[in-house]
């Protein structure tokens, strides 16, 4: 685990001294946190409440509107099963992400792919897998230069969604 985050931690910092070298504006980094709704399957009791903490960057060396994200999720509030046992979410995620812009307006779609470490909160109420694929999309609106608010829904495998609302601010 520590390998794959130093990996997605180097490619960030990579992409976003790349992008500052090249443009004297935002070099296309970004951090954002948000509140999530954990919702789970309808045979479970309550669905649980999250922190999403997550950090990105464009990658136009590559292909524009391309980019790469890193997301931490944890519970503030655990979902809990039907025989009452809470599910405690920690999860790590490492994305791809591409932005569709909608012309003339401060709006974009962001769909996003990758892996995540699914169970590191509970391995009793999760499958064992090591990792899995987790897949989003999420709705954002540029505020202006340093800031976007977004609308995000992810799957985070092992039959919970997160429907989160949050703030991005970008360097």
């Amino acid at each position: 685990m520590k390998k794959i985050v130093t990996a997605v931690l180097t490619l960030l910092l990579t992409s976003s001294l790349i992008n500052a070298e090249e443009s004297n504006e935002l070099s296309g980094f970004y951090v954002g946190a948000g509140l999530a709704i954990h919702a789970v399957p309808n045979d479970w009791d309550d669905n649980g409440l999250g922190l999403v903490l997550k950090g990105g960057a464009a990658l136009p060396q590559v292909l524009n509107n391309l980019g790469m994200e890193v997301e931490l999720t944890t519970s503030l509030s655990d979902p809990e099963t039907h025989n009452g046992h809470d599910v405690s979410i920690l999860t790590l995620a490492g994305y791809m992400t591409y932005n569709i812009r909608f012309p003339d307006s401060h709006i974009f779609v962001r769909p996003r792919a990758g892996f995540i470490l699914p169970n590191l909160g509970d391995t009793k109420s999760v499958n064992s897998r090591n990792f899995g694929i987790s897949t989003g999309i999420a709705a954002v609106v540029e505020l202006n230069k340093q800031m976007n608010v977004y609308g995000d829904y992810t799957n985070l495998g092992e039959n919970i969604n997160n429907y989160t609302v949050g703030v991005e601010l970008k360097f």
